[in-house]
């Protein structure tokens, strides 16, 4: 290889490193973006709960869906919000936060019909409403509760943090706030499933 040749292979290398993309398979994207350490998780524990914000790229919703090729998830931003008891006995927080089954179902209904009113997403200036909303039941049979907020976001811009503020009436902890730092977003945005 001559001179020339070397240098332009270098100088590729650097320009690639540069960009911050990385690429990962499936199972290594879902670890990476899981691990609190990437600034993609806030945690956070409160009267007796444990919230836990989880900024999800528009890859990792794909492979949820395992749908790679849809235009659908563009231009909305997703977080999974996970909400648990701090006792390790009880599963079921729906259960243990109502005492009579019409409780149950109540909040259960607003657990899945009402929950993300109030709900924004900041980005700089602009305040976001959730566009939609999904709340997993799962019946206690795994700790806790899942529920997933998407917000719409046309522009698609890294240059803000992103400030997830929930206006919590149901477990007495009044408004929460998650902030996701624009680098590690953007980061994430730019990852490559193989």
């Amino acid at each position: 290889m001559n001179l020339n040749a070397i240098s332009t292979c270098l100088a590729l290398a650097l320009v690639a490193s540069s960009c911050g993309t990385r690429s990962f398979s499936p199972d290594e994207f879902t670890t990476w973006c899981s691990d609190s350490e990437n600034g993609l998780v806030k945690e956070r524990s409160l009267g007796g709960v444990k919230f836990r914000m989880e900024y999800w790229p528009t890859a990792m919703i794909q492979l949820q869906n395992q749908d790679s090729s849809s235009k659908a998830y563009e231009n909305m931003e997703y977080f999974r919000f996970h909400i648990e008891s701090e006792d390790p006995i009880e599963s079921d927080l729906v259960s243990e936060w109502t005492s009579t089954n019409e409780e149950y179902q109540s909040l259960t209904q607003h657990l899945a019909f009402e929950y993300d009113d109030g709900i924004q997403l900041k980005i700089g200036d602009k305040a976001l409403p959730c566009a939609h909303y999904h709340f997993e039941r799962n019946y206690g049979l795994r700790p806790g509760i899942d529920l997933v907020f998407a917000f719409e976001n046309q522009d698609q811009e890294y240059e803000h943090d992103r400030k997830l503020v929930i206006n919590d009436q149901v477990f007495g902890t009044g408004r929460l706030h998650f902030s996701f730092d624009r680098d590690h977003i953007q980061k994430a945005q730019q990852s490559q499933i193989l």
